[in-house]
């Protein structure tokens, strides 16, 4: 029997899409409460989102100006 079932793995990805800066430790905490019977390392959980084919990379910021030569910028149409 598997430690860790489909809905437990299908939660873990909708908090994944919610917010990518999460660590396994705050995943894992997040699951347990949901549901009691989870038991899983945070290691383990990597592993399984790794298998999932969704990758916990970090997202580029990127600074804009407000002008450029003394005229408003528009973000959108550049």
């Amino acid at each position: 029997m598997y430690k860790i079932t489909k809905p437990q793995v299908n939660t873990a990805l909708k908090i994944l899409n919610k917010n990518e800066q999460f660590t396994m430790n705050e995943m894992v905490f997040e699951i347990k409460q949901k549901y009691n019977d989870f038991n899983i390392t945070p290691q383990h959980l990597g592993q399984i989102i790794r298998d999932n084919n969704k990758t916990r990379k970090r997202r580029q910021h990127e600074h804009f100006s407000n002008k450029r030569y003394k005229n408003p910028i528009d973000k959108k149409l550049n």
